[in-house]
């Protein structure tokens, strides 16, 4: 008789999800539904309007998620997707303020009975500071923010038995709310007056509010940035 697998074996990578009261860590994502929107954004980036006319800017990007470094030669690595957008504030030539909204997603196909997945939908303000420019063109920078977040997530439900005695589990999911830290080091390359491409390194750590142990996931970003002319 088979029987779902309540605790997948070979749990060294890092993944939040949960089994009955126990989190463990998923391995793989399933990107499906989101490469037509993937598609758009990287044909369509570079003839979005843009102006130099105020101190505003807006960004979107995509990104992958993976465990912290320290479990990347885990025999299996998990992974995920992160989308994002984000309207910039312009302060100095130092320091900017970003709000950000962004999904992170995962998935774990191990499962036989179902495919358990996490979604987290934040929103974060986050000053990022720039260190110095090369000849106008990179700009290094460092941030650090915090995030409200709600997700959703994909638990195993109650058991059944299917009339070939085989044992499955429903999907069950809800959601919940929880906040995250974030902080990274980025770089910036100036494509032409008001066109910048991002790409980044982040380091979240997530918690729900509520008893569950606090997570922490790395994400790399590719992101173009728009100046535009908003009065503000």
């Amino acid at each position: 008789m088979e029987t779902p697998l309540s605790n997948p074996g070979g749990t060294t990578g890092n993944f939040w999800l949960w089994d009955g009261n126990r989190p463990y860590w998923g391995t793989r994502t399933d990107l499906t539904g989101w490469s037509g929107l993937l598609l758009l954004l990287l044909v369509f980036s570079p003839i979005l309007p843009a102006q130099e006319r105020t101190p505003w800017a807006f960004g979107f990007g995509v990104g992958v998620v993976f465990p912290p470094s320290e479990e990347w030669f885990a025999h299996e690595t998990p992974n995920g997707l992160n989308l994002n957008a984000s309207l910039v504030r312009f302060y100095r030539k130092w320091l900017t303020v970003q709000g950000r909204a962004h999904l992170d997603y995962f998935s774990d196909e191990r499962r036989r009975d179902f495919q358990p997945y996490i979604g987290l939908l934040s929103l974060t303000l986050e000053p990022r500071l720039h260190l110095l420019s090369f000849r106008g063109v990179f700009s290094p920078y460092l941030f650090g923010g915090a995030a409200l977040t709600l997700y959703r997530v994909a638990e195993p439900g109650q058991q059944t038995s299917t009339p070939g005695g085989v044992l499955r589990e429903e999907r069950v999911t809800r959601w919940n709310a929880g906040y995250a830290l974030e902080a990274g080091a980025g770089v910036g390359i100036k494509l032409s007056g008001n066109t910048q491409l991002s790409l980044e390194w982040r380091r979240n750590r997530f918690r729900k509010f509520g008893s569950r142990p606090a997570i922490s996931y790395n994400t790399v970003l590719l992101s173009f940035l728009f100046d535009v002319d908003w009065k503000l």
